[in-house]
């Protein structure tokens, strides 16, 4: 099939074909994280089918995002040099087809193997769905195109925590992980028939080979005004994946409901992220001129406090009471992951965002195996949750700390108009 292109102009004259791009970014990121973060609410039903703990039930989340680590950074650099449609597109296709063998699989340690091979499908579409954003959109539409498309990762993850454990209910365990595998594939094909990928001139197509050469995740690391905010996303992020693998099992413990309510409950955290993405980024670009570092504080500090009330759940809680933490929890707690993103990705060199993208995540993805984990060891040591809760609002306070410290330095590097 010939490959078809469309020249971007420049950011004078974006093309009205960006909405279309942005529909897509999003629709993608939403499919891919309806199977990844589906996990979570899979996995307290493969708590009881294999009678585990809570930190193997944990090991579960993490075996799914190990995945990335293993591919992100090569996925990000394939992206930047031959374009996102095709690697989108068929990473979510083999998403979905590696899922599907979950099915056939009764065997603990076996399903842990296989769930790092579906992640491995998902280290494309953060990187890929960051660069779509950065090629299509001028910077004065950025962090709001941005934190539309990153509305996909809470969405999916709400479509998941509702609908998945209402068709185990329904129906059983193997229809509800195949409507996973039909919704990534169907996303596949649609990504791959619609999405155009920007056309570059052979002098753009050099200065990426070169460039390929000298650029590394060393040289990344290594450069210092990205420490902070690597920092922040590692405790954020961490919080996140707590919230997917065990927020669940807390209601169940604390409120003695239903695991379908407490998914309930899992979705309005997730539904208030996804709000959460938008307005927190259109927020930077209305009221902070660009700047993401002051409404990601905002966010930390918030996030603080709901996790501070949290402690305060038990029997007796009102029902609009946890709604409440619910809604603070995804809109604070989630919400500030658009800012990340589009301060990493304004921060890279334009023609290796992809590729600098997929390194922060890579960081990302290694706090989202280890945190679950040993915040479901944490539970099993204490033999209930204060303790657990306390160590991650700690480790989120220092990195709002060293944010705050770094936070003018940051802004100077980066000449950032506040």
């Amino acid at each position: 099939m010939q490959e078809r292109v469309i020249q971007i102009p420049e950011q004078k004259t974006a093309s009205p074909y960006r909405w279309v791009i942005l529909m897509l970014a999003t629709w993608i990121q939403t499919s891919s994280s309806f199977v990844t973060q589906g996990i979570g609410p899979l996995s307290a039903y493969w708590k009881q089918i294999y009678h585990l703990s809570q930190t193997e039930t944990a090991t579960l989340i993490s075996a799914v995002n190990i995945g990335p680590i293993l591919s992100m950074i090569i996925l990000g650099r394939a992206i930047d040099r031959y374009g996102e449609r095709w690697l989108l597109g068929f990473s979510a296709f083999l998403l979905g087809i590696t899922m599907a063998t979950t099915i056939f699989i009764n065997h603990f340690y076996m399903l842990l193997t296989l769930l790092v091979f579906v992640g491995a499908w998902y280290g494309a579409s953060q990187p890929g769905g960051s660069k779509a954003i950065v090629n299509w959109f001028p910077v004065t539409e950025r962090g709001l195109a941005m934190g539309i498309r990153q509305i996909g990762i809470p969405l999916g993850g709400a479509l998941a925590a509702f609908l998945l454990p209402l068709i185990i209910e329904k129906f059983n365990l193997n229809i509800s992980i195949l409507t996973q595998v039909l919704f990534s594939i169907f996303s596949g094909f649609i990504f791959m028939f619609f999405y155009r990928d920007t056309n570059r001139t052979k002098e753009q197509q050099k200065i990426i080979k070169h460039k390929e050469h000298t650029l590394s995740w060393i040289k990344i690391i290594k450069d210092k005004k990205f420490y902070p905010i690597f920092f922040v996303g590692v405790t954020l992020v961490s919080l996140q994946f707590i919230l997917v693998a065990h927020y669940m099992a807390f209601l169940v413990q604390k409120l003695e409901i239903s695991l379908s309510l407490a998914g309930t409950y899992l979705g309005i955290v997730q539904f208030s992220g996804m709000c959460g993405r938008i307005i927190m980024a259109w927020v930077s670009d209305k009221f902070f001129k660009g700047n993401r570092l002051k409404p990601l504080l905002l966010c930390i500090c918030f996030t603080i406090v709901s996790i501070a009330l949290l402690l305060f759940i038990n029997k007796g809680s009102s029902e609009w009471f946890v709604i409440l933490i619910s809604i603070l929890l995804g809109f604070f707690g989630i919400g500030w992951y658009s800012l990340y993103i589009v301060q990493i990705s304004e921060s890279s060199p334009k023609e290796h965002v992809a590729f600098t993208v997929s390194v922060g995540l890579t960081l990302n993805q290694l706090a989202i195996v280890i945190m679950p984990v040993l915040f479901g060891l944490i539970i099993d040591i204490e033999g209930d949750y204060p303790v657990a809760w306390i160590f991650i609002a700690i480790f989120i306070a220092i990195s709002g700390v060293v944010l705050t410290k770094q936070k003018g330095a940051i802004e100077d590097k980066l000449n950032i108009d506040v």
